[in-house]
């Protein structure tokens, strides 16, 4: 996840001035940390519904 949020350039304003707090970004940016899982999911990733 880490290395996949470092190859999207992403400015100090996305991690509201917290460089390097991925955590964030599912604040500011949960753009960018749909668009990361979704590509996970359709490489084949196997997601579990911990409710079900």
């Amino acid at each position: 996840m880490g290395t996949m949020l470092q190859s999207v350039e992403l400015s100090l304003d996305d991690f509201a001035g917290l460089e390097g707090c991925n955590e964030i970004l599912n604040v500011t940016r949960p753009d960018v940390v749909c668009t990361v899982h979704r590509g996970c999911l359709e490489a084949g990733a196997e997601a579990k519904d911990f409710n079900a």
